[in-house]
């Protein structure tokens, strides 16, 4: 490090926070440092850069800014925050990794009045926000109106149906796959599938694609057709059971059971034995995948305290997807 420092003409540390793509030195220096190390040959060792960053993470974090966690599902629970819903467990998940790191996270929910329009973009700019990360909405094409070049985004799920940013999000895909794979060795062969159409498009349909490519591997007579209606009722599911005659069904998409009122609602017969896709408690007696909202809250903010490091604004040119792995449960 000191050759290249004495090569560009600054100090050692200025040269490590160059390669560290700090943004506290501008663009142009930083690559210009990074292009001497470059022709140098300089290689950074690991067990250095380990114990400096050992060092780092045991000191108190000082305050760097306040981030903010943003939702405009018109379906928010009341209190959000500090619900055992989805939505609370991923901000808190995310607020606690963020306060480790030195920044502040704040909520926010666009079907406030006082959050209407321009207002929004005002009260970040007030407060000197230019980190967001997009809370999970109901449905797929969800838009938030705001000037993306201000601010660094992360998203949660899939959610905006432009532009595309950054997200970290459940492995849809690889849950399924762990779902008939455990149901094959426990001895079903008729297995089915109960995913309302919008969850199926929310998803990117991964969850049906998963599904129908492992029924390749069943004989003919074990497919089952998947259950996809616009809305999940009793009517139209205990019609489609009566007619595929499952073994255990697989839900997923929405939450059960239901309670009465509640969107998607509907009840399964009493012996229909069942999977859930969406298991939200580590304690839930029900069979299915947990999908760990603290986690991937956690990893959304350690992500996004990267890109504002990096210095990364607006849309980026080529989205990149963090997938975090679901976790069976036998139930």
């Amino acid at each position: 490090m000191q050759d290249v420092a004495a090569a560009a003409g600054v100090h050692r540390t200025t040269v490590s926070l160059a390669l560290r793509d700090s943004p506290r030195l501008p663009v142009a220096r930083r690559e210009e440092i990074q292009r001497i190390a470059e022709e140098l040959g300089y290689r950074p060792n690991p067990l250095v850069s380990a114990l400096m960053s050992s060092r780092v993470s045991r000191r108190e974090p000082k305050h760097q800014a306040t981030l903010a966690f943003v939702s405009v599902d018109p379906e928010v629970p009341r209190g959000w925050p500090d619900t055992d819903s989805t939505y609370g467990m991923m901000f808190r998940g995310a607020r606690d990794r963020a306060m480790r790191r030195g920044y502040l996270l704040s909520p926010f929910w666009l079907g406030e009045p006082k959050l209407q329009g321009e207002r929004f973009a005002r009260i970040l700019a007030a407060r000197n926000i230019h980190g967001l990360l997009i809370a999970p909405h109901f449905g797929p094409a969800n838009r938030i109106d705001l000037d993306w070049q201000r601010f660094s985004v992360v998203e949660l799920g899939y959610n905006l149906i432009q532009p595309a940013f950054n997200r970290v999000v459940h492995d849809y895909y690889h849950s399924m796959q762990t779902v008939c794979a455990e149901l094959l060795a426990a001895g079903h062969r008729r297995i089915g599938l109960l995913l309302p159409r919008h969850s199926d498009v929310k998803t990117h349909h991964l969850w049906s694609a998963a599904f129908l490519h492992f029924q390749e591997g069943l004989e003919p007579g074990d497919r089952i057709p998947i259950h996809h209606p616009e809305h999940l009722t009793t009517a139209n599911v205990r019609k489609w059971l009566r007619a595929e005659r499952p073994e255990v069904v697989v839900i997923g998409g929405v939450l059960y059971p239901r309670q009465p009122g509640e969107p998607q609602f509907f009840e399964l017969p009493r012996k229909q034995r069942h999977v859930s896709l969406n298991l939200i408690d580590r304690d839930d007696p029900t069979p299915g995948i947990y999908q760990d909202a603290h986690l991937m809250g956690a990893a959304a903010a350690d992500q996004l305290i990267s890109q504002l490091q990096r210095g990364e604004f607006g849309v980026p040119e080529l989205p990149t997807s963090l997938l975090v792995s679901g976790i069976w449960q036998a139930g």
